[in-house]
């Protein structure tokens, strides 16, 4: 009969070709500072594979490796609000250039002899340097964009992450 179908495939592609348009109008900075946070998760997704490895052959329990990674992770979480009250007395800078080193000085740690309280205290410290940085990286990265775009570059920005963990872990 002559009439397009609309379906959930024509939805769909509306929806990216949206996505698009709208990616293409991102101002250069929130671009670069989505490349930044995207290549820094296939950098983490990678460490902590690697790490979980690195941490079996060592002849450490499923227990103790979860334990480690369970560190990390809390260290970083209980890290990000009082990083985010730093970032707004002393400026975003200085919690993120802070936040790269203690990350970089616990995971120097592990260059020390297999001994769980240091691996223990290795991510605990390399966790709470990524909390340090992230709330700034977040700031910068909504200060990059008008308020009615935070929306969609947050979203970017989970998607970025989700893939760059992914990417990570399989390099």
């Amino acid at each position: 009969c002559g009439r397009r179908r609309s379906g959930p495939g024509s939805w769909v592609s509306g929806q990216v070709g949206q996505a698009m348009g709208r990616f293409r109008q991102l101002p250069d900075d929130a671009l670069l500072i989505l490349a930044v946070t995207t290549f820094e998760s296939v950098g983490m997704g990678f460490a902590l594979l690697v790490l979980v490895l690195f941490l079996e052959d060592a002849g450490f329990t499923n227990l103790k490796i979860g334990v480690t990674l369970a560190a990390f992770t809390a260290a970083d979480i209980a890290v990000q609000i009082p990083a985010a009250r730093l970032a707004g007395r002393i400026g975003l800078r200085l919690p993120i250039v802070m936040g790269i080193l203690v990350t970089t000085l616990g995971w120097s740690f592990y260059l020390f002899e297999p001994d769980f309280r240091v691996y223990l205290l290795a991510s605990a410290v390399a966790g709470a340097g990524t909390g340090l940085f992230s709330p700034s990286m977040r700031a910068l990265l909504a200060r990059s964009v008008d308020e009615e775009r935070r929306k969609f570059i947050f979203s970017l920005q989970a998607v970025g992450t989700t893939v760059g963990f992914t990417v990570g872990s399989f390099l």
